[in-house]
């Protein structure tokens, strides 16, 4: 390797150890999205399996204001996780995942929703969009 490569590569390396660092989700933290639902992150293991809740806050959705446990996965920046729409009392027949990335003080991620409208007739899906931000 040539000096001038070897200098514009340690310079290129140093630069990106400032700037490159990539941050990751964190336990004990809150997140908002913009529907004004709360994401909780309770616990991370050593394998990246998290634990929390998340309390459903969006218009013209069911299971409002109670908290329902979340499962999912962290790896550095990335994050997925569901819920499952079903608690003592409470049972709206439905499961989201979401699937995401952190930058920042912003979790985005995309979400897919399985449910049940009736007995009647077969599960549908409905696909959108979150930005979480730190809280």
């Amino acid at each position: 390797m040539r000096y001038f490569d070897a200098w514009l590569l340690s310079g290129l390396v140093l630069l990106c150890s400032a700037t490159c660092h990539a941050q990751s989700i964190q336990p004990n933290t809150r997140w908002v999205n913009q529907r004004g639902s709360i994401l909780t992150i309770t616990s991370i293991g050593a394998d990246g399996q998290i634990g929390g809740s998340f309390v459903n806050h969006a218009k013209k959705f069911a299971c409002k204001d109670d908290a329902y446990p979340i499962n999912g996965w962290t790896d550095g920046q990335k994050i997925s996780f569901s819920v499952r729409w079903k608690i003592v009392g409470h049972d709206c027949n439905s499961i989201t995942a979401w699937v995401g990335y952190m930058t920042g003080a912003q979790i985005t991620t995309e979400w897919t929703l399985v449910y049940v409208a009736d007995s009647s007739h077969a599960p549908a899906i409905l696909r959108e969009s979150d930005i979480f931000k730190s809280q």
